[in-house]
């Protein structure tokens, strides 16, 4: 990828009304990801579905009467911020190579 794909203003505005789930579409299918629109959705679904605890999978809280928000990674399977990219990574990973076990030297 030579380019990294904009987001206009008007769409950084409909962001704010998405689900975590369409968001996550919205901003990957930007991007060359080896798989199709179809299999992306999938991907998606399966990776944010009814394992995460919250279900806004990553929701953004008010601190008291400050500007102050805090985002809250803690609600996949296992309680902690590793399963945002673990959740997807390996469901990815393996729509792309077919289910084909890789190598890494």
């Amino acid at each position: 990828m030579t380019h990294f794909p904009q987001v206009t203003q008007e769409e950084l505005k409909t962001f704010q009304t998405f689900s975590y789930q369409q968001l996550a579409f919205s901003i990957l299918s930007r991007f060359d990801l080896g798989v199709t629109q179809e299999e992306l959705l999938q991907i998606i679904d399966d990776s944010y579905g009814s394992q995460w605890h919250h279900a806004d999978i990553t929701p953004v809280h008010k601190l008291e009467d400050l500007e102050i928000y805090s985002l809250h990674l803690g609600y996949g399977p296992t309680l902690a911020f590793k399963n945002i990219a673990l959740e997807f990574l390996p469901r990815l990973l393996s729509v792309q190579f077919k289910g084909e076990i890789v190598h890494v030297f």
